[in-house]
């Protein structure tokens, strides 16, 4: 049961981010943001940083059941790129203090 709710999940999540024809990215992409859906799929915006290669990570994440979304924005194109998702996503406690 829950392979089938997995697998349904990436097929819905993979028709919403449909290929984009103007990115030269590998990954699909999507001209609207995907922030609507997943905040209906229960997953809010816990996380954001830039990666080395220039992009805009977002990090989306249920903290009822641990599913979580990437979405990935290249610099300088209006695109909503999926870069992957799962299930089991939980913050780990940054420990503070001398040594750390």
């Amino acid at each position: 049961m829950r392979f089938f709710k997995v697998l349904l999940t990436a097929a819905f999540i993979a028709a919403f981010f449909l290929p984009s024809a103007k990115a030269q990215i590998k990954m699909p992409c999507f001209d609207e943001s995907p922030t609507t859906f997943l905040e209906g799929r229960g997953e809010k915006l816990i996380a954001q940083g830039i990666t080395g290669s220039g992009f805009l990570m977002l990090i989306y994440a249920n903290p009822d059941n641990g599913d979580y979304s990437i979405i990935l924005i290249p610099p300088n194109e209006p695109l909503f790129c999926f870069g992957g998702a799962g299930h089991g996503f939980h913050l780990i406690e940054k420990k503070t203090g001398p040594g750390v």
